[in-house]
């Protein structure tokens, strides 16, 4: 009645118009206690109830995500100094010992068992120029490797460890998206003749950290971008309760996401370091 045009006869509005429709009636002669507003119509709809009912889901998912981290994050607060030794010093250089034969380490992380498999025993000492703790939704969208692996380190030392000399040459971004692995991004841009790609390309690492204690974990996560720290434990394969190998880099020039996994089919390797943190060292407080 109102622009003419065509709807089926049980419609309420007119899908041109928007307009109320009363059974032919002009609209004007329809009392407003009759009509029936646009709102309440959709709100009887299936699909405005279905789109309710996600919208609650995600919102818990996120309220839920955020105390996990939050909890995690208060639980693990203040770290107990363990001993005082002299502070380490920059620069200095990744101390690597592969093992003749890998050292098994079991550990309950997630609620789930696992076995990690030191292939080396490792010492690093330099700035961490990235940090990573936001996995996407813990607890709830967290893969295997994200319930073992609770943070992540970009590193830097050798020459290139200092702190100016990286905030005014270097940008670095430690990051996990959606359906993404965890992975370092960084790009530099440095005066001719400075230093050789190759050289920041081997001195600089993206490192997994498991914890070995909460302690450990505790003094971990109190570190921040532009720190000096230096790390001791062992470089390690992770053999997930599926049976899936995550493997380690065992090398600072490697550069190759499937370095020691390419040949295998249960599991992927990476140009990053999984390291077993049992010892952190910041200034001269040790903990471990």
């Amino acid at each position: 009645p109102y622009c003419g045009k065509l709807v089926i006869e049980s419609a309420i509005f007119c899908k041109h118009c928007n307009k109320h429709l009363s059974n032919g009636e002009n609209d004007s002669t329809t009392t407003k206690k009759n009509k029936i507003s646009r709102n309440d119509y959709l709100k009887d709809r299936p699909e405005y109830k279905i789109g309710q009912i996600c919208a609650i889901i995600v919102i818990s998912a996120l309220i839920y995500s955020f105390l996990g981290d939050v909890g995690y994050q208060i639980s693990h607060f203040i770290p107990k100094v363990s001993a005082i030794k002299e502070p380490a010093t920059l620069p200095g250089e990744a101390i690597q010992t592969n093992l003749k034969t890998p050292k098994q380490i079991a550990i309950n992380s997630g609620k789930k068992y696992r076995i990690l498999l030191a292939q080396a025993e490792y010492s690093l000492t330099g700035i961490i120029v990235a940090k990573n703790t936001n996995f996407w939704l813990r607890g709830i969208m967290q893969n295997d490797f994200d319930e073992v692996v609770p943070l992540d380190f970009g590193m830097a030392w050798g020459d290139i460890a200092d702190k100016s000399f990286l905030k005014k040459y270097f940008k670095f971004s430690s990051q996990k998206t959606l359906g993404q692995a965890r992975a370092l991004k960084f790009s530099w841009k440095l005066p001719k003749n400075s230093v050789s790609s190759d050289y920041i390309t081997s001195h600089i690492s993206h490192n997994h950290i498991i914890p070995a204690t909460d302690n450990v974990a505790s003094a971990l996560l109190r570190l921040n971008k532009w720190d000096t720290v230096k790390l001791d434990g062992y470089l390690v394969d992770i053999i997930q309760p599926s049976g899936y190998t995550s493997y380690t880099s065992l090398s600072r020039g490697d550069n190759n996401p499937q370095s020691r996994g390419a040949s295998k089919n249960d599991g992927a390797g990476g140009a990053c370091e999984i390291f077993y943190v049992t010892s952190v060292q910041i200034g001269k407080k040790y903990y471990e």
